[in-house]
């Protein structure tokens, strides 16, 4: 390096080294204290492509779903208090319950509401009544229909209830109301739950659970907010009575136990790799001073955390992960600085003698990381800003901070290179016994052995297997769905949306009119306006004069055999002219509320309304060709994901690649060198798709990222050895790749003792990996270059 300014800003640095200790330490206090106050965001969107279909339709899940919403479950303890009990103290629950953290709540149905709810839907039934609907009346309205209907009725008049029942047939001898009903239970059953109301309470089927639902306007998505709430209700429920025990079934508490099983999974790679770091360091260089190594990238790890938060706004924890990762990787430009300040009598000279290929290889690193702001998944952007801002402020404080406190050895020279090259693994011994050959053939047939098998992974596109969720929460959701019904899992959704609520109802019409008998929607019990008006104005026409005075003279012939007055049904003709439609939705109705709830939702202005039907390939075929509609299927998002990963990582790929092999030949100048580089990444490719496919898992999102890095990092092994190799240079390549390699396998072993599956994946990719390309560079590259490079003298 030329003389300049890094002279003077080193001199400086290493003539202050009181000063240059205070700021570090002040600046990695404040780094630590600034953890705290990280807006982190536990949600799985921040892997999914920005703008895609699969974000959107994930994204309306979440409307739709329990992603503000807590249901609680409440129980008898065994040889608890009696129904009455469970009762009462549900009800002192929901008492204590009060805004901002609980906004509504369903706890009780009062049926004589209900039946006043109800009786909304079936007076305006006539304006809910499409073609198809009078289509089906016209069916009726024959002497066989009208005969059929008046013969069900006389069988429930015969039966115990039949004298309740005398008023509604008179007014409905059609069953017009009664489909009605139907609706409204179908519409009720399509939230996938079995309940039944006992004394006014949502009870399971056995009778056993009484279920509350809340509302909150706390996202899932705030970890901070799902802290407040399940600890708001926690103690809500411990003050409960000793005799019931209560559960909580909501995403909040997913949330919270990401957020706390992603803090022990950091806290402890942290903790082993910490140990690890300072145990290899002491027992090789046997230096306290080496300990320094490590912490130079921790300290930058936690600058830059603080720094990628303040651009980005948040982030994802899972991200964080990759911090010991990171540190394995950072931790090779203080072991360069370490080998050759200690190996030198001037602490400049010998920083300056490393600055450069320490450059390169922080920018063949860099520019694996770098290819991830190609991809549109921002959880790769926030993994592509904290680790380029780890690797500047580590090959920084590499190259100005650590050499201030290392001493430089008086007459260093051969003596402490002698003893670095004594320092030499098995692999590197074999890789001078063995023949080049031999070596050359066992690489090909374990390469070729490994490809077939490699090809058997599959891909599993479902991003819920990195839900890294405790266990008991997962039992408890177990036993909710078993108690109460599964939800609705297993079914599609067909989304319609519009700025305006009327045009999103008559969009949603058209979709439940493409298959009327398959969809629970919201249009079966309201349509929009317009279609409603429509429907009255044909009811109105069909009740023609001729209609009505044949319908009643049908009534009084078939009527006669079952003892039907003349005039029996004439509250059904009374009802028959419908008044001017109302265009406003019904007001103070509970259950129109319940179910408007259920299957429409506004956000940001615009309106959504859902239909729910089984998760089949011939509806979802048959909905396709709708216009304005999405379809959700779990099954098509998965099919999606699957797609979408396959598209980011082949672009990922590529672009980390063409950096990679940029960077390769600017440094290496030739075809044959650049290929032979590339051995070891092919090798680590190989061995971690195989080593996927023999613990008998899949491939996840999280695999292949870090399966980018091991490209990047085992390239750059592969660069060491044949720049050594070419130019004869005897500067301990061995010891330094073995060390980074060490070093980096460290940092990702320790993930494989993490709980959360995501940072497990990432851990056993990289070991793998990793070890391969370590291996590779070590003993093929040599025989390579033996065999297609000329070794020039030094």
């Amino acid at each position: 390096m030329g003389e300049g300014r890094f002279p003077a800003l080193f001199n400086h640095f290493l003539s202050h080294p009181r000063r240059v200790a205070a700021g570090v330490a002040l600046l990695v206090l404040l780094s630590a204290a600034g953890l705290l106050f990280i807006p982190f965001r536990h949600s799985m969107e921040v892997m999914l492509p920005s703008g895609s279909d699969t974000q959107k339709a994930v994204g309306f899940l979440q409307d739709i779903d329990f992603s503000a919403k807590v249901a609680v479950s409440f129980s008898l303890k065994e040889g608890g208090a009696d129904p009455a009990g469970l009762f009462a103290a549900v009800d002192g629950f929901v008492d204590s319950l009060e805004p901002p953290m609980i906004t509504q709540v369903l706890s009780t149905v009062d049926e004589q509401q209900m039946i006043r709810d109800i009786g909304v839907f079936l007076e305006r039934a006539p304006e809910l009544l499409g073609p198809g609907g009078l289509a089906e009346l016209e069916k009726n309205t024959t002497r066989e229909g009208v005969a059929k209907s008046l013969r069900k009725k006389y069988v429930q008049l015969l039966k115990p209830e039949g004298s309740f029942m005398a008023a509604m047939i008179q007014r409905d001898p059609l069953d017009i109301q009664m489909a009605m009903i139907e609706k409204i239970r179908a519409l009720s059953s399509s939230f996938g739950y079995d309940m039944r109301i006992e004394k006014g309470h949502l009870v399971s089927a056995d009778g056993k659970q009484v279920l509350l639902v809340l509302e909150t306007d706390i996202p899932f998505t705030d970890a901070g907010g799902s802290h407040a709430l399940v600890g708001y209700l926690t103690e809500r429920m411990e003050a409960l009575p000793p005799a019931i025990d209560a559960e909580m079934v909501c995403g909040h508490l997913h949330t919270i136990s990401n957020e706390k099983v992603i803090r022990h999974d950091i806290s402890l790679t942290v903790t082993i790799a910490s140990v690890a770091f300072v145990l290899l360091f002491l027992l090789f260089f046997r230096d306290l001073r080496a300990n320094l190594i490590f912490i130079v990238p921790f300290a930058a790890l936690l600058v830059a955390v603080n720094l990628a938060a303040l651009l980005l706004g948040t982030l994802s924890p899972m991200m964080l992960g990759f911090g010991s990762v990171v540190s394995g990787i950072a931790v090779d430009y203080g072991i360069h600085v370490y080998v050759a300040v200690r190996r030198s009598s001037s602490a400049l000279e010998a920083v300056r003698s490393v600055a450069k290929p320490i450059m390169l290889g922080a920018l063949t690193t860099a520019g694996v990381f770098a290819a991830f702001y190609s991809s549109t998944i921002p959880g790769y952007h926030q993994l592509a800003t904290f680790a380029l801002l780890s690797v500047v402020f580590s090959v920084l404080g590499a190259l100005f901070i650590l050499p201030v406190y290392l001493k430089p050895r008086k007459n260093a020279g051969n003596a402490k290179h002698t003893q670095s090259q004594s320092n030499l693994c098995v692999p590197c011994a074999l890789s001078r016994l063995n023949n080049p050959y031999v070596i050359l053939a066992a690489f090909i047939v374990l390469l070729a052995a490994a490809v077939p098998v490699a090809l058997q992974v599959e891909f599993d596109s479902d991003i819920m297997g990195l839900d890294g969720t405790e266990r008991h929460i997962i039992e408890t959701e177990q036993r909710f769905a078993e108690s109460f019904g599964g939800g609705s899992a297993g079914q599609a959704v067909a989304v319609v949306a519009d700025a305006d609520y009327e045009k999103a109802l008559a969009k949603n019409d058209r979709v439940y009119d493409a298959l009327p008998d398959r969809l629970a929607s919201f249009s079966a019990i309201w349509k929009s306006h317009a279609n409603r008006r429509a429907n009255a104005e044909n009811w109105n026409a069909f009740w023609s004069e001729a209609k009505v005075a044949n319908l009643k003279t049908l009534f009084a012939e078939e009527g006669e055999p079952y003892g039907f007055a003349v005039d029996a049904f004439e509250p059904f003709f009374q009802s028959l002219e419908l008044p001017e439609v109302d265009p406003a939705d019904p007001k103070d109705n509970v259950l129109f509320g319940q179910l408007k709830q259920r299957f429409v939702a506004t956000v940001d202005g615009e309106t959504r309304v859902f239909s729910f039907f089984p998760d089949e390939p011939e509806l979802i075929q048959a909905l396709a060709g709708l216009e304005d509609v999405l379809l959700i299927s779990r099954t098509a998002i998965s099919e999606s994901l699957a797609e979408d990963y396959t598209r980011e990582f082949g672009r990922i790929t590529l672009v980390a690649l063409g950096l990679v092999l940029l960077m390769s030949a600017i440094l290496l100048k030739n075809v044959r060198k650049v290929l032979i580089v590339l051995a070891p990444a092919a090798a680590g490719v190989a061995s971690v798709a195989a080593l996927v496919r023999l613990v008998g898992t899949e491939l996840n999102v999280m695999n292949l990222v870090s399966g980018i890095i091991v490209i990047g990092l085992c390239v750059d092994y592969g660069i060491f050895k044949v720049h050594a190799f070419t130019h004869s240079l005897n500067l301990g390549t061995r010891t330094a790749i073995s060390l980074s390699a060490g070093t980096t396998l460290i940092g990702a072993g320790a993930l494989l003792f993490t709980m959360h599956p995501a940072l497990f994946a990432v851990g056993l990719t990289l070991v793998g990996g990793i070890s391969a390309g370590y291996a590779t560079s070590m003993l093929v590259v040599p025989a390579l270059c033996s065999l297609f490079l000329q070794e020039k003298q030094a």
